[in-house]
């Protein structure tokens, strides 16, 4: 076998949940044996909790050394198990440790599981750990539960599942300036289509800038408020104690709690009112949080 060999965990990893960080910790393990933490995450449709660019970033902050990305395409799904472990894994990946879940399946109908990742494991040089799920009150931890719990704006219940607060990192663009005109600037974020978002709503928040943590509220939603926006969602966040320019600057946006839904005022003055509510609301939180 030529190249590097990897340690290698393989699953959808669509949020990174604490399940999840435990496969990436155990390869973390191994980079200390030389060998190169390999994420090889296997990307289906539709919106996700982690865009693709904010995985890649995540686990590079964790530490990992590569993540790679297959689609789940037809030549995926009709692979046989054994093909998939000598053409991927042994082949491409050069692995020599392989971690997954204790319900990890491969390969076409599913017909690979954890013994038969074990018995190849043996024929082709690798080892083998299987992770037991991790538990949140007797209940699996999993992705399809967190988006359930994302979808209904239970954010709090998202964070502890997930072991991090849910967010969203995308480029600051443009708006209409209406918070400006109210003396409340905000930024306002474009995020991926593909981004799944809670509920429309305002959200006490963090953001990142440049290195620095701001305080602040987010409102996720279509500014029903602006008739011209109405039809437009986005993510706009007042930021506490901020006063710049970033436009065009990559910022990440992290959601601590929800605070209430959307709503359309009679005015702009009546929304200023509210957001100056919210405003108080929000640092409140963090004096009681500090």
């Amino acid at each position: 076998m030529n190249g590097i060999h990897t340690a290698v965990t393989i699953g959808k990893f669509e949020c990174l949940h604490r399940g999840h960080q435990r496969l990436v910790a155990n390869i973390l393990g191994q980079q200390e044996n030389g060998l190169k933490g390999t994420v090889l995450a296997i990307e289906t449709k539709g919106p996700r909790m982690l865009t693709e660019s904010e995985k890649k970033g995540f686990l590079s902050r964790a530490g990992v050394q590569e993540c790679r990305s297959i689609p789940m395409d037809e030549k995926l799904r009709t692979m046989e198990p054994e093909d998939f472990v000598r053409h991927v894994l042994v082949d491409e990946l050069h692995a020599g440790y392989v971690t997954a879940g204790t319900d990890f399946c491969f390969g076409h109908d599913r017909r690979g599981d954890g013994e038969l990742l074990e018995k190849l494991g043996r024929q082709y040089g690798f080892s083998v750990e299987l992770v037991e799920k991790e538990k949140e009150d007797g209940r699996v931890i999993s992705s399809s539960w967190i988006r359930e719990e994302l979808e209904k704006g239970h954010i709090s219940a998202v964070n502890r599942l997930l072991g991090y607060r849910y967010y969203i990192a995308a480029p600051v663009v443009r708006g209409n300036r209406i918070g400006h005109k109210m003396n409340l600037p905000t930024i306002n974020l474009l995020p991926s289509q593909d981004k799944l978002l809670p509920p429309n709503g305002v959200y006490i928040s963090t953001t990142l800038v440049e290195g620095r943590f701001y305080g602040g509220i987010t409102d996720i939603g279509c500014k029903p408020t602006i008739p011209e926006q109405e039809k437009q969602l986005g993510v706009e966040t007042h930021l506490f104690d901020f006063d710049g320019d970033i436009y065009g600057k990559r910022v990440c946006v992290t959601l601590w709690e929800y605070l209430r839904p959307e709503k359309k005022f009679a005015d702009i003055a009546c929304l200023k009112q509210q957001i100056s509510e919210d405003i108080l609301r929000g640092k409140q939180y963090f004096s009681q949080s500090s």
